[in-house]
């Protein structure tokens, strides 16, 4: 398994490299961990280089402080990526661990990375070090995970315990040494082919025993009537079509159960009426899941765009992990 990870020295980049160990990701796994240093693309190689613009050329004392700027920048960005994938180290001292920096905008720079990489598995923190980093960052997660091919998990710190409302308390983080403690695992159900390959990748995973999976089927009335008159755009058979959406999400439903259980896992269905935005960061907050798993789209044209507008807003809004899963990817 190939892990591409964005790291930029925060503490979130930190808590999402962290938790990696509750991943179920598998111990012959690579990880490139990079970092982007966030200067102008296209600077002069060789700082005694003239630059020109109309036939007039530039003072150089200006080109050389800025590519000493930009020189600085990168070592920086370098030294931030080595000690991420010393991290990486310490967390998996099996894994083949390489770090870099990229002189590009961080957005950018992951989405072409991640073109050359091909990462089964691209991991980011929600946010960066400030608060204007932390906008910065939060649209950097979210342009990341609406435009790379492969699977997205941004990682957050896990609150372990449930409070006596059932949702997590945020006073609680589990500690590394807990990394054999069972965890409790959320998935999106929707019917499609992208949210079966979600449930598929949890069990292929490896997991600490006793760990739990609630697989979530989230009846969008709203959206149920909208792809009705729109049938012609799914992927459903015939038969399919005759049976009630209430009821095909059901369906659906059980059977990922059954494959889950099937690959040893603890499984439960629970099926909601309402916004899947809403009730499937809901459900996880309050049953105290680890990580959200998602599938990359949905049924349809109009359903994979109300989907991909799903997996966005949990990934910005849950309290805990999400992962969202790309079909072919784990």
């Amino acid at each position: 398994m190939k892990l591409l990870i964005g790291y930029d020295g925060s503490a979130a980049a930190d808590a999402a490299i962290d938790d990696l160990i509750w991943a179920g990701l598998p111990s012959d796994a690579e990880a490139s961990v990079v970092t982007a240093a966030d200067i102008w693309p296209g600077l002069p190689a060789d700082e005694e280089r003239e630059v020109t613009a109309s036939g007039v050329a530039v003072a150089l004392p200006l080109t050389r402080q800025v590519m000493t700027m930009a020189r600085r920048a990168i070592e920086g960005s370098e030294k931030t990526a080595r000690r991420g994938a010393d991290r990486v180290r310490a967390l998996f001292p099996e894994w083949t661990v390489t770090s870099s920096a990229i002189a590009d905008a961080p957005h950018h720079g992951l989405i072409e990375r991640s073109e050359e990489y091909q990462p089964d598995l691209l991991v980011l923190g929600p946010h960066g070090k400030s608060a204007l980093g932390r906008f910065f960052f939060g649209s950097v997660s979210q342009k990341v995970l609406n435009h790379v091919h492969c699977s997205v998990r941004i990682g957050r710190p896990w609150r372990s315990e449930p409070s006596q409302a059932g949702g997590g308390n945020p006073t609680s983080p589990l500690r590394l040494a807990d990394k054999s403690q069972p965890i409790l695992l959320v998935v999106g159900i929707d019917g499609s082919s992208d949210a079966a390959a979600a449930a598929r990748a949890l069990g292929c995973r490896t997991w600490p025993a006793g760990t739990e999976v609630r697989a979530v089927s989230v009846i969008d009335l709203r959206m149920m009537t909208l792809s009705a008159t729109d049938n012609w755009m799914t992927q459903l058979s015939a038969a399919d079509l005759d049976e009630d959406p209430p009821s095909r999400m059901r369906r659906a439903v059980r059977h990922v159960v059954h494959d889950l259980r099937e690959a040893g896992l603890k499984a439960t269905a629970v099926v909601r009426e309402g916004d899947p935005k809403t009730v499937l960061v809901e459900e996880a907050k309050r049953c105290g899941a680890h990580c959200i798993f998602l599938g990359g789209r949905g049924l349809s044209a109009l359903e994979r765009f109300w989907i991909g507008s799903v997996s966005a807003s949990v990934a910005a809004r849950a309290h805990c992990s999400v992962e969202v899963i790309r079909l072919g990817r784990s």
